[in-house]
């Protein structure tokens, strides 16, 4: 079964702090992805149905993080909560599921802190076939666009005060295809990270097994 979007969901911090999202329908999600755009301190992502989420690299002091979350149970009111952390740290959240028929498993990440406008993360070629590749960026005010065939979840602008502006795009390959798509907007570019998605069983092998956690 190939990998398929299902929904996504996406908040900004109304107050600096932490954030709790609305409710979703995820029925049929067998892999969650998210993109926190924030500042130090880092602050713990949870959900409503206790799942557990697996943080990939950090990006930089003002930047973000993607995590993942496999296997999840899922509700049709699911809410995604991004902890308070000890003073502010201008969060903004994305939350994408998909569907796979499987156990979503983390091949590779890259990661970059550009300075301007644009910026990529750095170049990957997924170990397989049918690949779920994922992107997030942070920014200051607002985005702009992505290449290389990404599709955009949800993207938010900064609000002073409040947020840093952020984005979630992901890519379904057929055949194992380098990427490395140019993230532009129309202010700083914090932050930009990818991550290549495959499902176990398939023949691979998680570069690092033991970041993703079954719910």
């Amino acid at each position: 079964m190939p990998w398929s979007f299902i929904d996504s969901i996406a908040l900004s911090s109304p107050t600096g702090a932490g954030l709790t999202t609305g409710t979703i329908d995820m029925t049929g999600v067998d892999f969650f992805a998210a993109w926190v755009s924030r500042y130090f301190p880092i602050a713990p992502l949870s959900d409503s149905e206790g799942n557990t989420w697996a943080p990939l690299t950090l990006q930089g002091p003002i930047g973000g993080q993607l995590y993942l979350c496999a296997n999840p149970t899922v509700s049709a009111a699911q809410t995604f909560i991004l902890g308070a952390p000890v003073g502010n740290n201008y969060p903004s959240l994305y939350v994408a599921g998909f569907s796979c028929g499987g156990t979503g498993t983390l091949d590779q990440e890259s990661g970059a802190t550009p300075s301007g406008t644009s910026g990529q993360p750095g170049s990957l070629t997924p170990s397989e076939d049918d690949d779920l590749v994922l992107c997030g960026a942070c920014f200051v005010n607002t985005f702009t666009s992505i290449n290389g065939g990404f599709t955009v979840t949800d993207q938010l602008p900064n609000v002073p005060g409040q947020a840093y502006g952020g984005m979630l795009a992901y890519l379904i390959q057929t055949s194992a295809t380098a990427a490395n798509p140019t993230v532009t907007c129309d202010s700083n570019l914090y932050a930009v990270a990818l991550a290549t998605i495959t499902i176990s069983g398939g023949g691979g092998g998680s570069t690092f097994p033991s970041l993703i956690v079954a719910a």
